[in-house]
């Protein structure tokens, strides 16, 4: 240490300590001359801080291994957190014994809601043979003439073929692959991938180089299915200018979303070809016939030639991993106690990187999840001895009434709300008697005393209610009516019932291996923890109901970390109030910086086409591919500039 003064910084006190420290530069300090340092940031700490400070820095240690699904560490943050529920007074809130296998009291007592969460996709069995001029059936070879892909139904389908083109439902100007009253009933669809595309083999509606949001394969499916198709054939369409129109794609790649109901395989294009030319269609077409057909769209589905069948066979396994909601109840008094406010925070996190949204580059590293969502869980067991404390205080009767609360830690957040979907499927409460929600995502990194808390329109009287708490809280509190947004909150709020969601946020460390405890603001968290305190008080003892309204948004949490591409600004605003994605930081090094792009610009449109919030924003970036050129219009100062911009990889080439 040289001369000048040593900051420290620790439970969000800094700590300055002038030259006398370092009297003796050159020479090496003693663990026992540093030891004050320490003890000096400590001293002044209140227990509360103390306590907050070190779940956090619990949760966050390596020990935990970030707290995944798919780590030991997952599962002992659910045994810690049950640990202290059960530790402040709280109840057991859900069936005695369930999670037992954890050969944990807290699980047999009934702290534990177990359930699964996707893994890895294993392929049990694959077979597809297809019939052309009553001459078969020829067998097929896996990973040469097809694949079977990873959200395929369980089962066997066989039929006659029909080609629904894009399968899309609706594009640009009117544009859709089916007709009204078209029924796929008993037939194998034939899908192609992408999008319309010009003579160059590019998407026809993009001004960029890349692909639409109307090119995602999930919707194709769903729109096959939805018209009784009882299997589906996917097939990379000719003549496209993509390095994936080459390969297959495999169970692996194709794990995401929810199996569809019906097999489903991707065939090599130069088996499509070939089916073709052998006499599928009737009517002498070659596959960039069918291709150009699908392109101009209005076609309807084609029903190939009568005498082609096809038939497979698939049996794909989800790998289960195992989670846990843990549950804590603190009893309601008097005439109120058979209603609940759920107050929860999710205590899970990305792990090694290889599950949720992490950077590629950062996968094999440790994501603490100091911040995202320790400070929540934190929170939560903060609260948790709060309120237990208050309701001790009321008596018995607790009069004139104050309504039940269950404390919820909520596991698989970050790989869609697994959690908080399966508490609703499986509540062990009348969910009707549910009054409100309150969410902590993220509040450790409070600054200037700010703090973001959305849903105040999910609720009628929320305004006039909260209003007063934020005003006497002392902080800068920034209110925004959407109820959905990419945490838990959301799927209560679309459940029916209103929901808080308080989060200080976003910042350079978020999903990434540096959201570590000692950047955590301990007392500005429990500053935020001060007004939920009084607003849950003030939902658990408010004699009137509330009437719920309804909100929009986009819901971003299931798909947030699968884009390739990086833009490299940080949203200011998850509401969805106002068009457009305000940009509240960015970051360094990044196409966004690169480009000109300044913090407190909107971004109104992308590659010619509005933008609505961030989630349209995430989408757009998921359809991208590193080097794509994109034109994106700010508003800046009242003024619209356009500003290119060229993506890169999330690695961080282009």
């Amino acid at each position: 240490m040289n001369q000048g003064s040593i900051r420290l910084i620790a439970l969000g006190l800094v700590v300055t300590i002038g030259a006398a420290v370092s009297a003796r530069p050159n020479t090496p300090k003693r663990s026992d001359e540093r030891a004050p340092v320490i003890h000096m940031a400590f001293a002044g700490a209140s227990e509360e801080a103390l306590a907050y400070h070190q779940h956090v820095t619990t949760l966050s240690d390596p020990f935990f291994e970030g707290r995944s699904a798919d780590t030991r560490g997952g599962a002992l943050a659910a045994e810690y957190l049950a640990f202290h529920f059960k530790r402040v007074g709280l109840e057991p809130a859900f069936e005695p014994g369930l999670g037992e296998d954890i050969k944990t009291g807290a699980a047999a007592e009934g702290y534990f809601q177990p359930f699964g969460v996707p893994g890895e996709v294993e392929v049990k069995k694959a077979e597809a043979v297809v019939t052309v001029k009553g001459v078969g059936p020829a067998a097929l070879e896996v990973e040469k003439d097809f694949n079977p892909l990873g959200f395929s139904g369980k089962g066997e389908a066989s039929g006659p073929l029909v080609f629904v083109g894009y399968s899309i439902e609706e594009g640009p100007n009117g544009y859709s692959s089916y007709k009204p009253g078209d029924d796929l009933k008993g037939k194998i669809a034939v899908v192609l991938r992408y999008e319309p595309v010009n003579e160059k083999g590019e998407s026809a509606w993009s001004n960029f180089d890349g692909w639409s949001r109307h090119s995602e394969l999930m919707p194709k499916m769903a729109a096959a299915v939805s018209r009784g198709a009882v299997g589906i054939i996917l097939a990379n369409p000719p003549g496209v200018k993509d390095p994936r129109s080459r390969t297959l794609e495999t169970g692996k790649s194709t794990r995401f979303g929810k199996p569809i109901g019906v097999p489903a395989i991707m065939i090599s294009t130069g088996l499509a070809k070939a089916m073709i030319r052998d006499g599928v269609d009737a009517g002498g077409r070659d596959f960039m016939d069918f291709r150009r057909l699908a392109d101009a769209g209005g076609h309807g589905a084609v029903a190939m030639k009568s005498d082609a069948l096809f038939s497979m066979e698939v049996e794909v396994d989800r790998a289960r991993m195992d989670s846990n909601n843990i549950g804590g109840l603190l009893k309601g008094k008097g005439d109120l106690a058979s209603e609940y406010l759920i107050i929860g925070a999710h205590y899970d996190h990305l792990g090694y990187g290889y599950v949720g949204g992490s950077n590629p580059n950062d996968q094999g590293q440790l994501h603490p999840g100091a911040d995202d969502n320790a400070s929540g869980t934190a929170g939560l067991i903060a609260l948790a001895k709060r309120l237990g404390e208050r309701y001790a205080a009321m008596g018995e009767s607790g009069s004139p009434g104050v309504r039940s609360v269950i404390f919820l830690g909520f596991g698989g957040e970050e790989m869609g709300l697994f959690g908080s979907e399966h508490f609703l499927k499986n509540t062990p409460i009348d969910s009707t008697k549910v009054v409100a929600m309150i969410n902590m995502d993220m509040i450790g990194r409070v600054k200037d005393d700010e703090v973001e808390v959305s849903g105040l329109g999910t609720a009628e009287e929320f305004p006039a209610i909260l209003e007063p708490l934020f005003e006497a809280s002392g902080m800068k509190v920034k209110q925004t009516r959407s109820g959905i947004g990419p945490s838990d909150h959301a799927t209560f709020h679309k459940a029916g019932a209103p929901v808080l969601a308080f989060f200080s946020g976003l910042h350079k460390d978020y999903h990434k291996p540096t959201d570590t405890p000692e950047k955590v603001n301990v007392e500005g968290a429990l500053r935020v923890i001060d007004l939920i305190e009084e607003c849950a008080m003030t939902l658990a003892t408010r004699r009137d109901a509330l009437t719920v309204k309804q909100t929009t948004g986009t819901q971003t949490g299931p798909g947030r970390g699968n884009a390739r591409v990086r833009l490299g600004v940080m949203p200011g605003d998850y509401s969805g109030e106002e068009p457009g994605v305000l940009v509240g930081d960015v970051m360094e090094n990044t196409p966004a910086q690169r480009a000109g792009m300044l913090k407190g610009d909107r971004i109104i449109k992308w590659g010619g086409e509005e933008l609505a919030d961030a989630g349209a924003m995430m989408q757009r970036l998921r359809d991208h591919k590193p080097g794509d050129v994109v034109e994106i219009v700010v508003v800046r100062e009242g003024q619209e500039v356009t500003i290119p911009v060229t993506l890169q990889s999330r690695g961080g080439s282009e």
